[in-house]
């Protein structure tokens, strides 16, 4: 009686599922996206070609550098149909 409750345990051992992740935990489309904070070494690059920084002046300590964000432009007209319109 012994050895089959153990045979009962450890089939019930090898039956385990994987949790599910919800929906907002998920990690879609991370690669696509604009990154908000930067490496070192993009922070040293940004501030030598600024000239906020230089060698001699230490990896430590490091100034804040804000990240390039998109810029939303305007759609420009076409100058062939403002061109026309005051011909007639």
């Amino acid at each position: 009686m012994f050895a089959q409750a153990a045979d009962t345990e450890s089939e019930s051992v090898e039956r385990t599922y994987p949790m599910s992740i919800h929906s907002s935990l998920k990690a879609s489309g991370t690669g696509s996206g604009q990154r908000n904070v930067w490496t070192r070494v993009e922070r040293l690059a940004a501030l030598k070609k600024d000239g906020r920084w230089t060698p001699e002046e230490g990896v430590t300590g490091l100034p804040k550098v804000r990240t390039k964000f998109k810029v939303v432009t305007k759609k420009k007209k076409k100058k062939k149909d403002d061109d026309e319109k005051k011909d007639k």
